[in-house]
């Protein structure tokens, strides 16, 4: 590609390097590098385009939100967009809410054991009282790996039976919602 036809961005030229996505909690700690999640790309009437910090607009100002593995990459992201538009936080390893002026709830656990989801969900309603919005970002990579195989890569074909359950349950997901928001 010719420097003539070379995308333009004001985002630097050089990439971020890749965080490892294995280890303890609070994986950031270890990261060079200031994340850029929130500054937005903008135009001037020059052409030229610059970067501009992320302005609040408190969409969830007064509500509470639980993010699972809010620790590092997206999950962390989340944790401080939600706190930054308001929201009181109750996330992992995430002292970044706090100072982006909300409550943050910071908890240890273990969200493979049952014993220890729950716990959360408890610790969380002592805190907050209520529940508005539930990201839930932890996975294990083993499950899905497999899922993944199961669903896309082989040819079963009872797999129809499958993919109408998950319709189901993102069906009666959505209806719950409205459900529960006049309460």
């Amino acid at each position: 590609m010719s420097q003539q036809d070379a995308f333009v961005t004001a985002h630097p030229a050089t990439s971020i390097t890749p965080q490892n996505q294995e280890g303890s909690p609070d994986l950031n700690a270890a990261t060079k590098q200031k994340a850029e999640w929130s500054r937005l790309e903008f135009w001037n009437d020059n052409g030229k385009p610059y970067l501009r910090e992320y302005e609040s607009r408190n969409l969830f100002s007064g509500k509470a939100a639980l993010i699972t593995e809010g620790d590092s990459g997206v999950g962390r992201a989340m944790a401080i967009s939600f706190a930054r538009e308001g929201a009181d936080v109750s996330i992992v390893y995430l002292p970044e809410c706090e100072e982006a002026g909300q409550k943050a709830n910071l908890m240890a656990a273990n969200l493979k054991e049952r014993e220890e989801c729950e716990r959360v969900v408890e610790d969380y309603v002592k805190v907050f009282g209520n529940l508005n919005v539930l990201v839930n970002n932890g996975i294990d990579l083993d499950i899905t790996e497999k899922i993944f195989h199961t669903i896309v890569i082989s040819d079963n074909p009872t797999l129809s039976d499958f993919a109408s359950t998950k319709g189901a349950i993102a069906t009666f997901t959505h209806g719950l919602a409205q459900q529960q928001a006049k309460n």
